[in-house]
């Protein structure tokens, strides 16, 4: 092999290792300055130029990757921000009707009480008195429940297995919710055709409708004026139309598509992240959707979302299903066997006053004492069992049931106030049991009751 054989394999070397991507070899360059040198020192220059063109590849690369993580963040942060800028208000619709709470049973006792020193006509009238005063109360538990509701499927925001749902019960609820955004400065108008239901997860489309109403309430805050902000709904198709429409001072049309860009936004930075609508956006498009932004009739700017329809109706199992409160005829006085399973002794007191007068109850606090309990009888028509309690919770009382017990499973009904661990959360995914929410309906529950006793042979 001549000298220049020997140069010739190693620039052959040199360029087989540039094409595994490794830039970091030279050739040797002798003194002859001939032709071959020439030629490696060409291949030198263009390793530098693709050593050079690699590193920067790479670091944007790493850059696009941090990039990416920090949009992710801040979408969370977003949201969060979201909800907390709603926390004031929801602590608002919150208090308000605790209040009226507590007065009312000061005042229910303060009556019964002196209802104790009556008689006749002046008794009939303080404990008319009474009642009403409970009716009242009655009510503003009822708000508290709706509210409670409304920030627990708003706060439902991780993927869920979709579920069919009611689009306009979503837009209602989100209405709540933002109610303290919009409540000064504009007059919330519905216009909601009765579309049919979507598929979707109910927490992420919350989060949508409210970041829509909030985003509108920014757009008209700084005017003077009293403003409007409309939400409609329409069949648009095989999809669903969502439309939020204010009457504020609107997008210029070169900016229609640039709003749902990530960080853009016309508002100052302290008053927003310019992520409220690339979030809707995004969260549109997982639901098979779009949304655009357009000129509204009334100046202002005109959101709209379009979701593909779903078809017929279903009762996910773990979504409580409505029941009703009619009693089975026949069956009015027919007493059930219950097993009442929780560890809040006050709840379970509860339930024995409210349900204990139509059914046979037996009571166990907490799931150590279920146990005991299950372990010498075990002829239950119903067994309401709580999902969360301490060291034996609702999945082992289940468990449990499906190993000695197989034939109460059909009978077991799960109360929850919200699923709070991954144990609970991952339980109510794959079993999808029958549940109760808290705060308890009692109307449904005895009508649950009802049906218990009425399917005992």
């Amino acid at each position: 092999m001549t000298r220049d054989d020997s140069r010739l394999d190693a620039i052959l070397a040199v360029l087989i290792s540039y094409a595994r991507q490794d830039f970091s070899t030279r050739v040797a360059v002798s003194e002859r300055r001939d032709e071959i040198d020439a030629i490696a020192t060409g291949i030198n220059i263009l390793a530098e130029e693709l050593d050079g063109e690699v590193a920067s590849r790479r670091e944007l690369e790493s850059a696009y990757a941090r990039l990416q993580t920090t949009q992710a963040q801040l979408l969370v942060a977003e949201k969060f921000a979201a909800v907390g800028q709603l926390a004031n208000g929801v602590a608002h619709e919150l208090n308000n009707p605790a209040t009226w709470v507590l007065l009312g049973i000061t005042t229910a006792r303060r009556r019964v009480a002196n209802a104790c020193n009556l008689t006749g006509e002046a008794l009939a009238h303080e404990l008319a008195a009474a009642e009403q005063v409970l009716s009242d109360v009655h009510a503003g538990m009822e708000r508290i429940r709706t509210v409670i509701g409304d920030l627990r499927a708003l706060s439902r925001v991780d993927a869920a297995t979709p579920v069919e749902l009611d689009l306009e019960d979503v837009i209602r609820s989100a209405c709540q919710l933002a109610r303290p955004a919009y409540l000064s400065v504009a007059r919330l108008v519905l216009d909601l055709g009765g579309v049919p239901s979507i598929r979707g997860d109910r927490g992420r489309l919350g989060q949508l409708v409210t970041n829509l109403i909030v985003n509108a309430a920014y757009a008209v805050a700084e005017e003077a004026a009293q403003h409007e902000i409309v939400i409609s709904t329409r069949v648009d198709g095989e999809h669903v139309l969502l439309a939020v429409e204010d009457s504020g001072p609107g997008i210029p049309d070169e900016l229609f598509e640039r709003v749902f860009e990530p960080y853009f936004t016309t508002k100052p930075s302290e008053v927003g992240t310019g992520l409220g609508l690339a979030l809707v956006r995004k969260i549109a498009e997982r639901h098979g959707g779009t949304a655009r932004a357009t000129r509204g009739t009334r100046r202002g700017a005109r959101i709209e979302v379009r979701l593909p329809r779903a078809g017929p109706r279903t009762c996910s199992a773990v979504e409580p299903c409505p029941v009703s409160t009619t009693p089975v005829s026949g069956t009015a006085t027919r007493r059930a066997r219950v097993l009442l399973i929780d560890d809040e002794p006050m709840l379970l007191g509860a339930l024995v006053d409210s349900i204990g007068g139509d059914h046979d109850l037996v009571t166990a606090l907490g799931g150590e004492a279920a146990r005991e309990v299950l372990a010498r009888d075990r002829a239950f028509d119903l067994v309401l069992c709580d999902l969360q309690m301490p060291n034996v919770d609702g999945v082992a009382i289940h468990d449990a049931l499906a190993k000695d017990v197989p034939e109460l499973l059909s009978r077991l009904i799960m109360m929850t106030g919200g699923a709070v661990t991954p144990r609970a959360a991952q339980f109510l995914e794959k079993v999808q049991p029958r549940i109760v929410g808290k705060p308890v309906d009692i109307d449904g529950l005895l009508a649950l009751v009802r049906d218990a006793a009425a399917r005992r042979p």
